[in-house]
């Protein structure tokens, strides 16, 4: 990431060092804010209150920057709603609820030109696990 001074002109560049943003939850009508300017992984782990709305993320994202969002409920699923910059990508669809106290993982990347986030990954835990069983 490169920033230029205001008041000398000069130029700083900063590593693009990865980060996690890591939420519990939101209340109920409030919804999930992800900043980008320094994040690389969003995650909600233990959201109870349903709908939740995971808005368009802010700050200045870059060309191609890379954003994954990985969301946890608190074992009873919540409906999930998508702000408009999310654009989904052939065979990644937005998942419109949580999986019951399962990881879901969605992949995207910035594109300039449409200032949407391309979806192009959708991932989920499994319902079950062999361990389940035993």
């Amino acid at each position: 990431r490169t920033s230029v001074s205001p008041t000398d002109g000069s130029i700083q560049i900063s590593t693009n060092t990865p980060r996690t943003e890591v939420t519990t939850s939101v209340g109920a009508g409030v919804p999930w804010v992800i900043d980008i300017r320094d994040t690389t992984v969003a995650e909600i782990n233990n959201q109870s209150a349903s709908p939740l709305t995971i808005a368009n993320p802010t700050g200045a994202p870059l060309n191609g920057q890379r954003l994954v969002v990985k969301i946890k409920d608190n074992g009873l699923a919540v409906t999930l709603s998508w702000g408009s910059a999310w654009t989904e990508f052939t065979g990644a669809s937005l998942p419109s609820s949580s999986g019951s106290g399962k990881w879901i993982y969605v992949t995207a990347y910035y594109d300039d030109s449409s200032t949407n986030w391309h979806v192009v990954d959708v991932k989920s835990e499994p319902l079950w696990k062999q361990a389940d069983f035993k």
